[in-house]
């Protein structure tokens, strides 16, 4: 994705040495025997410095070889919290290089690895501990540049999650040093979605941060944003104000990464203004800056700026070619790839520290889920005993209603049966009947009749 024009404040180590540490002599001092402790700042150290004078190759060398030694010193027993603090350092280190340089997936890599480190240093610590504020602070530094890289690639909702994680953490501690940079951060959230009253409002806060804590680094990139904000909406006079305070800071304190920015806007507002030839110069010292820092983002917009001042020049095969090297380093600093790894990245961070939470508190969890789980059981067992019993009374009341029927068939047919007999019966008896009626008539046709018999009697006995 299209990197955005705002500036993106890493919390580095990077100026917080002063510029009188020359390499030479830390370089003279890494040479006598030291402790491994010793020797592990040190690399930190040197690496830092390399970093803010815009060396990225040779900082990366010393901060790994910070973590080397850090390795082989955890491998003998060392688990102290200034052991952990210095890998933290040379993680923080290395993430940052690698953002300048545009590789986000590494950059991910070791600013996951520098908040985990932090986190188990702050998991450490009692309660009370007066150097709780200051490993918090350094919790939400990992956060801010997280979020910093998230954003870099257009993922907004990852970078604001970040960031408002950061901001909670400085809030309560009341670092206000560390603050103006949050706020830089969030306004670049609304800044990117073009919500431009939002933006300028959290800038607004984060340089009157920065004036409070003298902080020249924060303070020449709440210029800088202030600057972009202003162009966007035509006021180019006072833009121009705070995009060359900016750059001045920059150049003052040897940050050539935010020199670099400056280079790119005030390059875009001197195009915006038609002021052509101060443009190409603004652009091609950026350009500079960029190639010898190998900074693959920089070196596209200046690319990008290149070409269109050629378009505008009438010079249309310059134009192209400018054009094509701004797409070749686009789509090399924000290619597929990268942007799959960086979620992997940010998944494995997460799975990390689920394990790491699983270790601490895992007595307790494992009860609680053992009795979720028999709940779960209990329920489940419930149910399909109820179902069990249901589909057995069902069973049951239908082999019932067979039985029942079947016997009801029976006790029908044997009915039946009995009504069939009843009516033999009857027809036996009608018959028996009959017979008995008919050996009446008989008996009564051949005998006398009673008045007969007796009206005789009475005529013999006359």
């Amino acid at each position: 994705m299209k990197r955005s024009l705002f500036l993106f404040i890493l919390f580095h180590p990077f100026l917080s040495f002063s510029q009188d540490h020359i390499a030479d002599s830390l370089l003279s001092l890494l040479g006598k025997p030291k402790p491994d402790s010793v020797q592990i700042v040190l690399l930190n150290d040197i690496s830092s410095h390399y970093g803010q004078t815009g060396n990225y190759d040779e900082s990366k060398k010393y901060a790994l070889r910070s973590l080397e030694l850090s390795a082989a010193a955890a491998s003998k027993g060392d688990s102290s919290l200034t052991l952990i603090k210095a890998k933290a350092v040379a993680c923080n280190i290395l993430g940052n290089v690698f953002d300048y340089q545009g590789n986000y997936p590494l950059s991910l890599k070791y600013h996951f690895e520098a908040l985990k480190l932090h986190e188990q240093i702050l998991a450490r610590l009692k309660k009370g501990d007066v150097r709780e504020k200051n490993v918090k602070s350094r919790v939400a530094a990992s956060y801010n540049n997280i979020g910093i890289v998230y954003l870099e690639q257009g993922d907004y909702d990852a970078a604001l999650q970040n960031y408002e994680k950061a901001l909670k953490l400085l809030q309560e501690v009341k670092d206000t040093s560390q603050l103006a940079g949050s706020y830089i951060n969030i306004g670049n959230i609304y800044g990117n979605q073009g919500i431009q009253d939002k933006a300028l409002e959290n800038y607004l806060i984060a340089l009157e941060f920065s004036k409070r804590s003298n902080n020249l680094y924060y303070l020449s990139n709440s210029h800088a944003c202030i600057g972009l904000i202003l162009q966007m909406k035509g006021n180019y006079t006072k833009a121009l104000d705070h995009l060359f305070a900016s750059l001045n800071i920059s150049v003052e304190i040897g940050d050539e990464y935010g020199a670099g920015d400056a280079y790119i806007n005030l390059g875009a507002v001197h195009t915006k203004i038609k002021k052509t030839k101060e443009a190409r110069e603004l652009y091609l010292k950026g350009l500079a800056l960029s190639v010898k820092n190998g900074n693959k983002q920089q070196m596209s917009q200046e690319y990008l700026g290149l070409s269109l001042l050629d378009s505008l020049d009438g010079n249309y095969g310059k134009a192209l070619l400018n054009y094509k090297k701004y797409v070749a380093y686009r789509d090399s600093v924000n290619n597929d790839e990268s942007t799959k790894n960086s979620v992997r990245i940010s998944m494995q961070y997460d799975f990390d520290k689920k394990q790491a939470a699983d270790s601490v508190k895992v007595a307790e969890e494992k009860k609680v889920e053992a009795a979720e789980l028999k709940t779960e059981q209990d329920k489940q067992y419930s149910l399909y005993g109820g179902l069990v019993l249901l589909l057995a009374l069902s069973a049951f009341v239908l082999n019932r209603f067979r039985i029942t029927r079947k016997q009801k068939l029976v006790i029908e047919s044997q009915k039946e049966e009995v009504e069939m007999q009843k009516k033999i019966i009857e027809e036996k008896n009608k018959d028996v009947l009959d017979s008995i009626y008919y050996a009446r008539r008989i008996q009564r046709a051949l005998l006398p009749s009673e008045r007969y018999v007796n009206t005789n009697l009475k005529r013999l006995n006359k």
